[in-house]
């Protein structure tokens, strides 16, 4: 390449802004598998994790995830469900892009629990006008014969509050990578139809 030594051809702002980034944050009762979730996106690994402890507070991972021949710096934040760390948690949320609600489909307790996440979450979303491309995650259905919230109710549930839903293991991997690309997509065509707008506004 010529160019003089300490000429960049982009400056520094240009490349910075040309980067998507896109904050994916995981809520749920204790024990429906954000961990696993986490783990899986990050590092693609499979099998049962049985050196598993609860989340202290906040777990963070990242990835770069192809999206449509763009990769996409994907940061996923693993929010503990104690309500120890509520403090902890009301401060996350902010510029959140995806917001996850995970339950686990063989524990009826934690889906009845979805409605108070909710609530939690769009709290404190901030700045209050955010619109992060929020999902349900009825988790674990690789434990199959212990199912007790089934898909269609997962899937009802979600219809009625206008979110997406989608059966997963995070432990075994199924459903994770399509999900995880549908809603990274979003994001992007939204950032996409939101510019287009600006642009029109600046030029009417």
């Amino acid at each position: 390449m010529d160019r003089k030594k300490g000429n960049l051809t982009k400056s520094y702002k240009d490349v910075i802004n040309s980067i998507e980034w896109v904050k994916v944050v995981a809520v749920g009762d204790m024990f429906t598998g954000k961990t696993s979730l986490i783990k899986i996106i990050c590092q693609n690994t499979e099998g049962d994790v049985t050196d598993y402890n609860p989340t202290v507070g906040v777990d963070y991972g990242f990835k770069i995830q192809d999206v449509d021949d763009k990769k996409v710096r994907v940061h996923l934040w693993d929010l503990s469900g104690d309500p120890n760390y509520f403090e902890v948690r009301k401060e996350l949320y902010s510029g959140a892009d995806i917001i996850l609600f995970l339950f686990d489909v063989t524990r009826p307790e934690t889906f009845h629990h979805l409605n108070d996440w909710i609530s939690e979450v769009t709290e404190f979303l901030n700045p209050p006008d955010q619109c992060p491309t929020m999902a349900v995650l009825g988790n674990k259905i690789d434990l199959n014969r212990d199912r007790l919230v089934s898909a269609m109710e997962g899937k009802h549930w979600s219809l009625e509050n206008k979110l997406r839903y989608y059966d997963t293991s995070a432990v075994k991997g199924i459903g994770v990578d399509k999900m995880i690309v549908d809603l990274v997509k979003d994001v992007l065509e939204y950032r996409k139809k939101k510019q287009s707008l600006k642009e029109i506004g600046k030029h009417s």
